[in-house]
C-alpha cells in the first residue's frame, strides 16, 4: 500500500515537471514581477518585511552577486563544453543522446545546478521573508519535479544505459571525482559557443539583479533616483543592454561561430 501510493505521488510529481518544463519561463517571469510589485508595497505584514536593516541588505545583494556570477559561470562552461538542446523539442524534454562527459560526468543536472545558484542569489537580493519561506522552497521544488520528469523520459528512451548512469552519477550535486580529469579529455572548450548560446541568459539574469536593488534601495529604504547607487545600478543596467545588443550583433553576423558540430 505504502509503495503504491509513493508510486502515484511519483507520477504526480512528474506530470507536474513536464508541465514545468513547459512554462517555466513564464512562470519564472510572473514570479518576478510580482515580486518587484512586492517591494512597492509599504506594509507591516511579516511576509513583505526583510531580514534587518540597511547594512543587512547591502551584504545580501552582494552576497546574491557572488552567487549569480558563480551560476553564470557554471552555466557557461558547462555550454561550453557540450552543447545542448536548453529547452527540449517544442517545449517538451527532448534528448538525442545521453550526454555522460564533461560536467555530465559529475552531475546529471549541472545546468540545473547552475539555475538554483542564479535562483537562491535572486532570493538573497531580494530579501524578504516571503521569499526565504516560500519562493524559495517553491522553486527547489519546481526544478526537484523538473529534474524527476526528465529522469522518466530519459529512463523509457535510453533504459539500462541511463539506470547505470544514474547509478555512477549524482543528481545535482557535483561528485564522481574518481573520473576527473578523464571525463573533460575528449572535449574543447568554445568560448564562442558559449556566449553564442548564454548572452541573453546572461543579460536577462543580471539585469534582473539590477532592476531587484533599484526596486529594493527605492521603495524599502527611500534611496533617490539622483543617489550614487541608484545611478550606478542604471549605469549597470546600460552596460548589460549594451553587451546584449553586441552579442545579438556578433551573434547575428556570425562571428561567434566556431565551426564546430554540436557535441
Amino acid at each position: 500500500m505504502v509503495a503504491y501510493k509513493i508510486e502515484v505521488a511519483m507520477n504526480l510529481i512528474i506530470s507536474f515537471g513536464n508541465f514545468l518544463f513547459r512554462w517555466r519561463d513564464p512562470l519564472f517571469s510572473l514570479f518576478f514581477l510580482g515580486s518587484l510589485y512586492a517591494l512597492t508595497i509599504k506594509s507591516d505584514f511579516f511576509l513583505l518585511k526583510s531580514f534587518g536593516g540597511l547594512e543587512h541588505d547591502y551584504f545580501f545583494s552582494f552576497l546574491g552577486l557572488i552567487l549569480i556570477l558563480k551560476g553564470l559561470v557554471f552555466r557557461t562552461l558547462v555550454i561550453g563544453f557540450i552543447y545542448i538542446k536548453r529547452a527540449g523539442m517544442r517545449k517538451q524534454i527532448h534528448a538525442e543522446q545521453l550526454h555522460k562527459e564533461g560536467f555530465f560526468a559529475h552531475s546529471r543536472n549541472p545546468l540545473y545546478l547552475g539555475n538554483l545558484l542564479i535562483i537562491t542569489g535572486g532570493v538573497f537580493s531580494f530579501n524578504s521573508y516571503l521569499h526565504w519561506f516560500l519562493i524559495l522552497p517553491f522553486f527547489y521544488f519546481v526544478y526537484y519535479a523538473i529534474i524527476k520528469a526528465e529522469e522518466d523520459y530519459l529512463t523509457k528512451k535510453f533504459q539500462n544505459e541511463y539506470l547505470e548512469y544514474k547509478k555512477q552519477v549524482p543528481m545535482l550535486i557535483l561528485g564522481n571525482w574518481k573520473a576527473f580529469p578523464s571525463s573533460f579529455s575528449n572535449l574543447r572548450f568554445s568560448l564562442k559557443r558559449a556566449l553564442r548560446i548564454e548572452h541573453s541568459v546572461h543579460s536577462y539574469v543580471l539585469f534582473t539583479f539590477v532592476l531587484i536593488n533599484i526596486f529594493k534601495f527605492h521603495f524599502r529604504y527611500d534611496f533617490s533616483w539622483e543617489s550614487f547607487l541608484i545611478k550606478a545600478l542604471l549605469f549597470t543596467g546600460g552596460l548589460i543592454l549594451f553587451y546584449q545588443v553586441l552579442l545579438f550583433l556578433l551573434k547575428k553576423f556570425r562571428f561567434l561561430e566556431d565551426h564546430e558540430k554540436p557535441s
